[in-house]
């Protein structure tokens, strides 16, 4: 039975509140998760040493090391390999992405090993994805479900039982919009205008706030987005075929020393910045992944190339992706074979004709938000066509 809560949560947001999937019956608990204690003149070099202190703890044997090339897989890689010269992996199709990986795992002397994933569906590959939604009850898309399958065998092949990623950094950090809110109301208005696509009907809107305001009640303002999200993004997916995923940021000492960091002192990357500036100066001269400039350059430089590059690639629709996971590569290759799954299954208060016109500009033009929305669309249809089968 359909759990409309979970549907509205997953729709706007991509994750879904309190363990709840689209499945009525069926619940994903969520990793424990305790309040932060605040410290008192906390600054760059206690959030070093709690992720070293954290790391310590993750690396053990058959581990591996999620290198994306990115400044916060840049900082576990270097701790990493003072610790351990364990193995470091960089998967997807972007050529770019994986040359700055393979310069950081060179100037580290840690092994670095690439997938070459190909993100090109069939239909054998459909139905195993209908049959993970339905073993997952919705609780992560499609996207996401297709890369953890898809890499869980490879990693497997070379020994490998748990990955360290660097996932969350950001986000701990309270995004881009921390600045706007005041209030625990505030938090929850501006983070559903935030992740809501501009098609998601009225109704599904006035259930998420409600129950964001719920999930909210309880966490102190000082740090909501960070428990908010760790509690109901980081969830203990018991599937065969993945491999264990681990990221140091949910430890309790790392979240304690961020927190305590004054907000201004977080966004846009600069405890990342300082702590590479300090303790990895040789990383911290590679350039970015995604703008190719060195990252002392001021991070709006950076936007304003990774939006021209945006640009570009939506107008010349180019068949290469841009970044090593590129939802709107993925999403437009495989729509075709998602195009009548989205049509025959359709969200509720939600219209034929405004899901035709979203495959439709995504077809043309499609943009990241149009490309995120699809994908949550097509992970309730994966799992409406199981029920109803």
């Amino acid at each position: 039975m359909l759990n409309l809560n979970g549907l509205a949560e997953l729709l706007t947001f991509g994750f879904t509140l309190d363990g709840k999937t689209m499945i009525q019956e069926k619940n994903i608990p969520s990793i424990p998760m305790s309040i932060p204690k605040p410290k008192t003149n906390a600054n760059m070099d206690d959030v070093y040493a709690a992720l070293d202190e954290a790391m310590e703890k993750l690396i053990e044997a058959k581990t591996g090391l999620a290198l994306s090339g990115g400044l916060d897989s840049r900082i576990n890689a270097g701790i990493a390999a003072e610790i351990e010269g364990i193995p470091t992996f960089t998967f997807g199709v972007s050529k770019f992405e994986k040359m700055i990986a393979h310069k950081v795992a060179s100037t580290l002397k840690l092994p670095h090993i690439i997938f070459t994933t190909n993100m090109h569906l069939n239909g054998k590959i459909i139905e195993k994805l209908k049959a993970l939604v339905m073993e997952t009850g919705g609780a992560l898309d499609v996207f996401n479900l297709y890369i953890r399958t898809s890499l869980g065998q490879r990693f497997k092949e070379h020994g490998i039982k748990k990955i360290i990623t660097a996932y969350g950094f950001d986000e701990v950090n309270c995004s881009s919009f921390g600045y706007k809110v005041g209030s625990t109301q505030e938090f929850c208005d501006v983070l559903s205008q935030a992740y809501a696509h501009p098609s998601l009907p009225f109704q599904y809107r006035e259930i998420v706030k409600k129950n964001l305001i719920e999930c909210c009640s309880n966490i102190p303002f000082r740090v909501l987005y960070p428990l908010v999200w760790i509690k109901n993004v980081i969830k203990k997916f018991d599937v065969r075929d993945w491999v264990r995923t681990e990221t140091p940021i949910v430890d309790r000492k790392v979240l304690s020393a961020i927190t305590s960091v004054p907000y201004e002192k977080r966004i846009y990357k600069r405890i990342q910045k300082a702590i590479l500036r300090k303790y990895f100066p040789k990383l911290y001269k590679i350039p970015y992944a995604a703008s190719g400039l060195p990252p002392f350059f001021h991070h709006y430089i950076h936007d304003l190339m990774n939006r021209s590059v945006l640009a570009l690639f939506a107008f010349q629709r180019s068949p290469q992706p841009l970044h090593t996971w590129d939802i709107q590569w993925f999403i437009r290759l495989n729509l075709p074979l998602f195009k009548e799954l989205l049509l025959s299954n359709v969200p509720p208060f939600m219209s034929r004709r405004t899901v035709r016109n979203l495959i439709c500009r995504m077809e043309a033009h499609g943009n990241d938000l149009d490309a995120n929305f699809l994908n949550r669309l097509i992970t309730y249809a994966l799992l409406s066509a199981q029920m109803n089968s």
